[in-house]
């Protein structure tokens, strides 16, 4: 898996307007992965997908996402959007409202790739994300690193005492796994 050709694309993507099909096309998909569980009486878990920024600029946002849910009937609970921290945000209002419709209708979201970009503490306090992603550069290091696993267990305990679920992202070792559980880590996602 190329990560850097990956990143290429989605930005000729974003440039070239396609991206939001893209996204959409991935939710379509995901529903009806979803939706064929349900009637074969298996119990999805929660999945994610992410969405570029670029929607934010489309004011029905929130309704063309409520509308793929509908079409299938997949319960808004089995359903989390993400939205890359490291993209920024030029909209705060039009951000803050999709958010809190996303959150009042049950539909998680979550802000990705914490620690990149345009790392904003103030995000996190100015927006009802549910979960912080922790990005994988952040944990890269652990459990060696001393300097590193005191920052990391001190974002953990800032953000569950914001009432906020962490994901640590690019765990890749058992060690990594074993000491972001011990550190409280909600939940652990590999590369």
């Amino acid at each position: 898996y190329d990560i850097e050709y990956s990143i290429k694309n989605i930005k000729v993507l974003e440039k070239e307007g396609n991206i939001c099909l893209l996204d959409f096309y991935v939710l379509e998909k995901l529903c009806q992965d979803i939706r064929n569980w349900l009637d074969q009486g298996l119990e999805p878990v929660r999945i994610s997908t992410n969405f570029s920024k670029i929607h934010l600029h489309n004011k029905n946002l929130a309704d063309d996402i409520f509308r793929i849910l509908e079409r299938y009937q997949v319960p808004a609970k089995y359903i989390e959007i993400e939205l890359t921290e490291s993209c920024g945000y030029e909209d705060f209002d039009a951000l803050s409202d999709f958010i809190n419709t996303m959150k009042a209708h049950g539909v998680h979201t979550s802000i990705d790739d914490f620690g990149t970009g345009y790392s904003n503490l103030s995000s996190v306090l100015n927006y009802p994300f549910a979960f912080i992603k922790l990005d994988r550069s952040l944990v890269s290091s652990l459990p060696e690193n001393d300097q590193a696993g005191l920052m990391f267990r001190s974002l953990l305990n800032l953000f569950h005492g914001l009432d906020k679920r962490v994901v640590v992202e690019g765990v890749e070792t058992a060690e990594q796994a074993s000491y972001a559980k011990t550190c409280g880590a909600d939940m652990i996602q590999g590369f």
